[in-house]
């Protein structure tokens, strides 16, 4: 019977049509069906991004299986958010303001298969936080303030298949920390403040076949950290602090393809390090520190493709160094310090298609150096890239190759001569073009003249950064560095390569100063420097923060303000336009310690960064960002304007009538009184009365009355103004300065009496009705509401249905979809 029960719950859900699944709709979000295939049913797709919202939107259609509230103002999860929402599998919460996932955060979620938390303000994973979410599959906390992960911090997460926690600020993770995530497949730890890899950190994780860690600080490896990491495809380490790499460090790989070791400080690879990672097929190793290729380095590598051992520091290939690459078709050695080849340095590589050898010092080529590549496809030379040539190993395959003939080319003359090459040409210089090489004197190449130069010429750069120096000449050369006068020589962290690049590991105070680049070649001598300074990165001293412009005609005042090493310059954006200084350009201006440099616009930037608006207006709503930057870098903080109004003002007033910022609403001079959306002089007036400035009466047609003053500091005055229909009215009231004003009376028409008194501010107070037309109530409200003018009188006219915030109106359903 239960069975039968389910099976017909099931055919009802899945047979539903968008009338019935979407039930309600936040007015702020956008709702549609959604179906799935799979199980041929139904659900709802709530959207509710860029909204923002600081508060959870409710309600939301009980079938709601994909909420997207990314790009808001949400800084805080509850548990009852997410009350009865049993069937949602996708949740988007990136980009918002939350600090904090508790453990009743995200409440009972049984369907979430996918979250999205990255961009936020995380600082702290309570424990259990996800307990509830069982089936989730992929959790991106990317892009967060998380400082450390502790035991079983992700609890619950059984089915969970991909993590990503990169560009965190994560420097502590306790073991134990993946308890549970037995299937998790992809984890991301790049990008944070990592500085060792402890043996049992991925010992719950064995089932990865992707693991990101590049970009820490990692300089310690312990052994066996991987281990377990049986099915692993994917390791990246580049960029860390990695000085060597043990037999027992990549232990427990066997089903390694891609390996990047890449910018480290690696200066020692034991022998058969990588015996274990027999399936390696990419390896990089480029931007390190090695000197020399052993002949056991890269034992029993026989599925390897591609190995880059590009910019370090090798002087020497040992023979037969890479007889186990048979199926190698990528070996790159540019930018080494190779002098020779010899005829076992590439022996067997029969595969080989494409092997880089330029930027190197190579001035002897042993007799049959190439005859092993069978395959080869692209050879560069040891000369700079503008002057490299691809030639063919035979020479039928080399006829009509280019060749740059200068003097970084002369050692090529023998080497040509001795394989009875006698058809490479020159392609330039132009007096050569042409000219066969095996046929040129030693002294037809020559180099022109020899300029060098380094770039940047000045560098602000933060202590413990990397810094790089590039020198450049304009043909081939052997460079090296000197620092206020001495001689650099390369060690850990002063890192030269045959390129003319130095790298600076961590940058120090005595790294600080002027480095000399000195280039040499057989064309001369030539020299360059450049500066390295000590600066800091823009940090903002005051954030702006979200406004609420709810008194017009006051200034609104988005704070900004920043420090840095040079001084930060701030700009600030509206909707992604800048703000540009000129009132010409844009309508903004700068403001000098208070005073205008420009007058007659709204906008006022300060020279400490903050924005003023001056009456603030329905279209300056919308998102505001300071941006303060300098030479090392650019900070950015986004907030929102938010200016209460309507759209009165926007269509006008017509008859004579004056918009008052105010109420945002049309109101009648006086002796003229609202009908429908113009203003009709009254027919009659009695009692008129001269009143002096300062002071003034009045009382409207609805009972309303108010007082106000235009110049003089106290005044007050009386007077019966007839509307065109025949109603008493009498006021009494006194009025004092222009900006504030109060006032009482007593009007009699039909059964209504009302009283009221208002300041220059937003309405206040409440308004009560016992019938949809206010045949009697009572209030307070604002001066210029009541009636207030510069000339002291004015009657005004407000729809009921906008008087007052907390009228009692009639309530609205808030569970009406919007039209879809």
């Amino acid at each position: 019977m239960n069975s039968l029960i389910i099976v017909f719950v099931v055919v009802v859900f899945c047979g539903i049509g968008l009338s019935q699944v979407i039930t309600s709709c936040p007015k702020q979000c956008f709702c549609e069906e959604q179906f799935f295939p799979e199980t041929q049913g139904y659900g709802v797709k709530v959207n509710c991004s860029g909204r923002r919202l600081k508060k959870f939107p409710r309600p939301l259609p009980h079938v709601t299986t994909t909420l997207l509230l990314q790009n808001n103002r949400i800084s805080k999860l509850e548990g009852w958010h997410f009350s009865g929402m049993i069937y949602l599998r996708i949740l988007h919460l990136e980009g918002n303001r939350i600090k904090k996932i508790a453990t009743t955060s995200l409440g009972y979620l049984p369907s979430l298969q996918t979250l999205y938390l990255q961009n936020n303000r995380i600082e702290e994973l309570a424990f259990g936080a996800f307990r509830n979410c069982s089936r989730l599959q992929t959790l991106n906390l990317a892009k967060n303030k998380l400082t450390t992960l502790q035991y079983a911090a992700f609890d619950g997460l059984n089915q969970l298949d991909a993590l990503d926690l990169s560009a965190n600020l994560i420097g502590s993770i306790e073991d134990g920390a993946f308890l549970g995530l037995h299937r998790l497949r992809s984890l991301s730890l790049s990008q944070n403040q990592i500085t060792k890899i402890g043996a049992y950190l991925f010992a719950d994780v064995y089932s990865l076949t992707s693991l990101y860690l590049f970009r820490n600080q990692i300089s310690v490896i312990e052994n066996g950290a991987f281990s377990r990491l049986l099915y692993l495809k994917i390791l990246s380490l580049f960029d860390n602090k990695i000085s060597a790499i043990l037999q027992k460090t990549i232990v427990g790989l066997e089903n390694l393809e891609e390996l990047y070791l890449q910018r480290n400080r690696i200066s020692k690879i034991e022998p058969w390090s990588f015996s274990a990672t027999k399936k390696l097929r990419l390896l990089y190793l480029y931007s390190n520190l090695l000197s020399v290729i052993p002949d056991n380095m890269f034992e029993d590598l026989r599925h390897l493709s591609v190995l880059h051992l590009g910019i370090n520091t090798i002087s020497y290939v040992a023979d037969e160094a890479f007889r186990h690459l048979g199926r190698l078709n990528v070996l790159n050695l540019d930018a080494n310090r190779l002098t020779l080849l010899n005829h076992k340095t590439f022996y067997g590589l029969s595969n080989l298609k494409d092997i880089h050898l330029y930027f190197n010092n190579i001035s002897y080529v042993g007799k049959g150096t190439f005859d092993h590549f069978k395959r080869i496809t692209r050879l560069l030379w040891d000369v700079p890239e503008a002057y490299r040539v691809s030639l063919k190993p035979s020479a039928a395959k080399t006829r009509g190759s280019g060749l740059h003939c200068d003097c970084n080319a002369r050692w090529l003359k023998a080497w040509l001569l001795e394989r009875k090459l006698d058809d490479i040409t020159c392609a330039t210089p132009a007096h050569l073009t042409g000219a066969t090489v095996t046929k040129l004197r030693d002294s037809d190449f020559v180099c022109g003249t020899f300029k060098v130069a380094v770039y940047p010429k000045q560098i602000l750069a933060i202590l413990g950064q990397n810094v790089e120096i590039h020198c450049h000449a304009n043909m081939g050369a052997t460079y090296h560095w000197m620092l206020r006068g001495v001689k650099l020589e390369a060690d850990q962290y002063r890192v030269p390569n045959p390129l003319g690049l130095l790298t600076v590991y961590g940058l120090a105070e005595e790294d600080l100063g002027e480095y000399v680049c000195v280039a040499q070649n057989e064309a001369g001598l030539g020299a360059s420097y450049a500066t390295v300074i000590n600066g800091v990165r823009p940090q903002f001293t005051v954030y702006p923060s979200a406004v609420d412009a709810t008194e017009p005609l006051k200034p609104v005042v988005l704070k900004c303000r920043a420090k840095g090493t040079p001084t930060p310059e701030i700009n600030w954006y509206k909707d992604g336009l800048l703000i540009k200084g000129s009132p010409e350009e844009s309508g903004f201006q700068v403001t000098l310690e208070g005073s205008l440099v420009l007058v007659g616009k709204r906008f006022h930037i300060t020279r400490e960064g903050s924005l003023i608006i001056f009456d603030p207006r329905m279209e300056d709503e919308g998102k505001f960002t300071c941006a303060a930057e300098n030479k090392l870098g650019k900070i950015s903080y986004d907030v929102s304007l938010y200016v209460e109004t309507n759209s009165k003002c926007a269509r006008g007033c017509r008859g004579g009538g004056v918009c008052t910022a105010v109420k945002y609403d049309c109101i009648c001079t006086q002796g003229s009184h609202k009908e429908g959306d113009k203003c009709v002089q009254d027919k009659k007036v009695k009692n008129e009365k001269t009143i002096e400035a300062g002071s003034g009466s009045g009382s409207g047609p609805d009972g309303e009355s108010g007082s106000g003053e235009a110049e003089s500091e106290v005044g007050s005055g009386s007077g019966d103004v007839s509307p065109t229909k025949p109603t008493s009215h009498k006021t009494d009231g006194p009025g004092i300065d222009q900006e504030t004003g109060s006032g009482s009376g007593e009007g009699e028409r039909s059964s209504s009496a009302s009283r009221g008194a208002g300041v220059d501010q937003e309405e206040s107070g409440d308004l009560t009705s016992s019938t949809p037309s206010t045949e009697a109530g009572s209030g307070s409200g604002d001066g210029n509401a009541g009636g207030e003018s510069e000339d002291g009188s004015l009657e005004t006219w407000i729809p009921v249905e906008e008087r007052s915030r907390s009228s009692e109106a009639k309530p609205m359903n808030p569970l009406k979809a919007p039209p879809l």
